[in-house]
């Protein structure tokens, strides 16, 4: 059996009459008052056409309580608004919930070390509201214990929203056989990566990298840009500018610089790369259903 650990951490931002008047929290169906602290987890939204708007991480936590390989749920992000929620929830696997602490990895690392385990964690992102059981199971069945990190790709003929979100083009050198796939006029294809990942943390050794990469991708930062490319080295990058740059030339480089075994495993749902980024997105999420 698997512990899914969901990744709620985030900034807070209240408001001055918040503030003023020290309110806390009084109904997690409140879409105005959430919308006003900011707490992405507790968002409300809906997932099909006319029905009831729930919290984004509601989605997530019904789909990881619907997976038969699941047996326990950590959710790490601020404890005493997800205890709220969760006291007005009958879900059916046991949901255990610890007070973020920073970063994305101090965060990965504080839930992993709360479920004294020392074997692989599924780690989920928050705000997946198309996530499925079919998804998680499809991914974690596609993960042979043999590696350390397992990372999700997506096919851009698979995925609902190229168009917004433009994929990474590799040459596609893992797939048996590349009938019925679109590659471009360079002869790769485009990948969305996945918001899950199927890890043993104390098996990276370059632990640091994580929140490198993750804040390049999100924050833009140059300085950790500059970084991330000086750690992939120059036959990386002319490979990636002269568009050869392939799935295992990536699954390699990662292997490398966190100092651990990295496998990419390519996925059909485009459920798990749909996430919920901005106050656009959640606009156009509804607009598409």
């Amino acid at each position: 059996m698997v512990k899914a650990i969901i990744m709620a951490g985030g900034k807070i931002r209240r408001s001055l009459k918040d503030i003023l008047l020290k309110r806390e929290i009084y109904s997690v169906y409140n879409e105005d008052h959430l919308a006003s602290k900011g707490y992405k987890p507790l968002k409300m939204v809906r997932n099909k056409r006319n029905a009831k708007r729930y919290p984004l991480i509601h989605y997530v936590i019904s789909a990881a309580c619907g997976s038969p390989s699941i047996d326990n749920i950590t959710i790490v992000g601020e404890k005493n608004r997800l205890d709220k929620f969760i006291e007005t929830q009958d879900y059916q696997t046991e949901i255990n919930i610890v007070q973020q602490k920073g970063s994305l990895l101090e965060n990965a690392i504080h839930a992993y070390d709360s479920i004294n385990t020392k074997e692989h964690a599924l780690f989920l992102a928050s705000d997946l509201p198309r996530l499925t059981s079919f998804s998680i199971e499809d991914f974690l069945n596609r993960c042979d214990d043999k590696s350390d990190v397992y990372f999700p790709i997506v096919g851009w003929e698979n995925t609902l929203i190229e168009n917004r979100r433009p994929p990474m083009k590799l040459i596609d050198d893992k797939s048996v056989s590349l009938v019925g796939k679109t590659v471009d006029q360079d002869n790769r294809r485009g990948f969305r990566v996945g918001n899950m990942i199927y890890a043993n943390p104390n098996e990276i050794n370059n632990q640091y990298i994580v929140d490198i990469a993750y804040n390049t991708r999100k924050l833009l930062l140059p300085q950790n840009l500059i970084t991330l490319w000086k750690h992939v080295g120059k036959k990386f990058r002319n490979k990636y500018f002269n568009k050869n740059l392939s799935v295992l030339d990536v699954e390699n480089k990662l292997s490398e610089i966190l100092g651990t075994n990295f496998k990419l495993i390519e996925v059909y749902s485009s459920d798990i790369e749909e996430d919920i980024d901005s106050e656009e997105d959640l606009k156009n999420y509804e607009k598409e259903i």
